[in-house]
């Protein structure tokens, strides 16, 4: 029964995965190799780095949707979007993360091989080698990765240092607890999780970088390939703008977890990421 219901998604969705191959051999020279569609709010101490450094990796295109931000962003934002580095969607949807990334999909799944779907205070990269591009050729017949990430805490720093993210924060846990999904955006069928999506064909699951089904808790997490440094807290003084921010009623909870959180993100030293930061840092002072 359970093959036969299979047999039958799969003819289902059989049109629309001829359409997915066909607009794949339909993309063109001037397609980007990959972009990230990303949802902020008031991060203009952070946009800049954050950018920078995934423009220096090899992401081509930026996809920021704007959830209600009161700051001045755009004077980060501002010679990014003339030069055609970023597309700046105004997204007022509360919560707009599933909605940011189902409308990505729809208007841009044309425009980029892949797209990461990855926050503000995520940094994608591969410690193999600086080229995300040449990283993700060895997987073109695959639909969507599944990237693990760490997670890394404040490395006590009470207030945020001058100095690049990237640099400042290297105490994080001990194994990769989440992750992010890197996908062929005209394969997707269904957004409903910000992790992981569903695809169109039976059988076409996100694989993780060893090509086995992802499994984000499971016991094959590999990060030697590909990985994201989620800088969770920052300084301690940003994550208690982070425990301000959640309900008032959900206040005491909350900063009890964040607080337990915060001591277990910052248990193993890694500076993995520190030499493609001292690059972009370089980078950026040229600019």
């Amino acid at each position: 029964m359970a093959l036969t219901e299979r047999r039958l998604r799969s003819i289902r969705h059989l049109p629309m995965t001829l359409v997915a191959r066909i607009r794949d051999l339909a993309l063109s020279q001037q397609s980007h190799q990959v972009a990230i569609c990303a949802i902020f709010k008031d991060e203009p101490k952070n946009l800049g780095e954050w950018i920078a450094f995934h423009h220096m990796v090899g992401v081509g295109h930026f996809y920021l949707y704007d959830n209600g931000s009161s700051d001045n962003f755009e004077e980060v934002l501002a010679d990014h979007i003339r030069s055609g580095l970023v597309t700046y969607i105004n997204w007022p949807d509360y919560p707009g993360q599933i909605s940011a990334y189902r409308d990505c999909v729809k208007r841009f799944s044309r425009h980029a091989r892949w797209i990461a779907f990855v926050d503000i205070d995520e940094f994608l990269f591969s410690p193999q080698q600086k080229d995300l591009p040449g990283v993700l050729s060895r997987f073109g017949n695959c639909h969507a990765l599944f990237i693990h990430s760490y997670h890394f805490g404040s490395a006590g720093h009470r207030e945020r240092p001058k100095m690049q993210t990237t640099q400042a924060y290297t105490l994080r846990e001990q194994i990769p607890s989440c992750g992010k999904t890197i996908a062929n955006p005209r394969r997707i069928r269904e957004i409903s999780n910000p992790h992981m999506f569903r695809y169109w064909g039976w059988g076409h699951q996100t694989l993780n970088t060893e090509r086995q089904i992802a499994e984000p808790l499971g016991q094959c997490r590999p990060v030697d390939v590909l990985r994201i440094n989620h800088y969770w807290s920052r300084s301690l003084a940003d994550l208690e703008v982070k425990i301000a921010r959640t309900d008032p009623l959900a206040r005491v909870v909350s900063e009890d977890n964040y607080r337990r959180r915060e001591q277990k993100y910052n248990a193993v030293e890694d500076r993995t990421i520190i030499e493609l930061s001292a690059q972009c840092e370089a980078i950026q002072s040229r600019s």
